[in-house]
């Protein structure tokens, strides 16, 4: 069984970091002008170089943006079970009474 619950995670984040890359942030007017900024720097960049150097910046590009994505994989993965485990932690206690309201041990907050 935990087997099979390792698996629905793993699709799960995968699903999720999938959906908050093309649904999330694409509606976001920020990310997309960043977006099109690095877009335009990168035909820039294309437009100036030599052509036998151009499948070296396809590479790296490529190379850049799987390391982004891994990255945000495992932030959201980790930011996932930390949720998932923070009703159990003493931070837990801190966070309700400095951004909820008053909180006091053993009677949750009022």
């Amino acid at each position: 069984m935990l087997k099979e619950l390792e698996c629905y995670f793993d699709c799960f984040v995968g699903k999720r970091t999938e959906e908050i890359g093309q649904v999330i942030l694409m509606k976001n007017l920020y990310y997309r002008k960043l977006v099109n900024g690095k877009r335009c720097s990168f035909e820039e960049m294309l437009k100036s170089i030599p052509d036998s150097c151009r499948e070296l910046l396809f590479d790296f590009e490529d190379k850049v943006n799987y390391q982004v994505a891994f990255a945000n994989e495992i932030i959201y993965r980790q930011g996932l079970l930390d949720g998932l485990n923070f009703r159990n932690t003493p931070l837990n206690n801190h966070v309700h009474e400095h951004f909820v309201g008053e909180f006091e041990e053993g009677n949750g907050i009022r």
